[in-house]
């Protein structure tokens, strides 16, 4: 059974994938849903709300299964398996107005799976205090490489999995 919040987040996503955010008001997503404006702000404040909602529901099943994967480099290939899977939103959530909601967003989940994926003897060589600075640093790496990626050189996915993990691994050794 899907449930109307997540119905909105799906189809806006859906939406989203071949229409620049910009252009998808809460009243072209309700009338696609059959749904109400009413309904729409029951379950979200507006439309960066919902976008939070949907790429958090987007990703956090890959970034549970990343987190249990005991081997990083595999880990580190679904997520960036992701990026490729929903290469065509990204774009259309960023190069927006609401740019600066949704590059939060995607740094915040990029940071989250930074800290599980370098749990353990890697984040322990960064100083406590430093530890934060760090991940932002490779959360930003990381998702501008990513973007680049799917926009410019258009590698194979694991060149861009081996230049990661060096660059990641290159941050964490002593």
């Amino acid at each position: 059974m899907v449930y109307t919040k997540d119905y909105l987040a799906n189809m806006a996503i859906d939406l989203a994938r071949n229409k620049n955010l910009d252009q998808i008001t809460v009243k072209d997503l309700v009338d696609l849903c059959g749904t109400t404006r009413q309904t729409f702000y029951y379950y979200f404040d507006d439309l960066p709300d919902l976008i939070h909602y949907a790429l958090e529901r987007e990703t956090s099943e890959m970034m549970l299964r990343a987190a249990q994967d005991p081997d990083p480099d595999e880990a580190l290939r679904s997520f960036v398996q992701f990026a490729d899977r929903n290469a065509e939103l990204l774009p259309n959530l960023l190069n927006t107005r609401y740019h600066d909601d949704v590059d939060r967003i995607l740094l915040e989940f990029i940071r989250v799976f930074l800290e599980n994926l370098l749990q353990g003897p890697a984040l322990a060589l960064v100083p406590e205090s430093e530890r934060e600075f760090v991940l932002q640093y490779n959360a930003y790496a990381v998702k501008d490489i990513l973007l680049y990626w799917r926009r410019e050189c258009r590698e194979d996915t694991e060149t861009v999995v081996r230049r990661i993990h060096r660059l990641l691994e290159h941050e964490f050794r002593p």
